[in-house]
């Protein structure tokens, strides 16, 4: 199964992924998302999984020049994927105190996931 992640930040301020980590899934060669990549202010970075079932993953994004702390503030994106009953179950989540209008959902083509995030003030 293809399980796409994008996230947009749809900010003034420029982000860095501080932390991607996956478990019982791959990134594929060139499509990857790795931690101390930069996304500006209003761009988008796309990663693409080659997974089966079951895993899981998260994701955490660091604004540093935005409250609620001096060294800033981190969005945290979760998903994972399990079995149930031959199909596939997908769960996510966003914790995204410091950016109140943030969204994430989940849509299904053709038996490929795309996770769309958009982080946003």
């Amino acid at each position: 199964m293809d399980f796409i992640v994008s996230v947009k930040n749809d900010t003034d301020y420029a982000a860095t992924l501080t932390a991607v980590t996956v478990n019982g899934a791959q990134w594929l060669y060139t499509q990857e998302l790795t931690a101390g990549q930069s996304i500006a202010n209003h761009a988008r970075v796309v990663g693409m999984l080659d997974t089966g079932l079951p895993f899981d993953g998260t994701i955490v994004v660091h604004y540093a020049d935005v409250a609620p702390g001096p060294d800033g503030a981190d969005v945290t994106i979760r998903f994972s994927g399990q079995d149930l009953d031959g199909l596939p179950l997908i769960g996510y989540g966003l914790d995204a105190d410091a950016f109140p209008n943030a969204d994430v959902h989940l849509v299904d083509d053709k038996g490929s996931k795309f996770l769309l995030v958009t982080i946003a003030n």
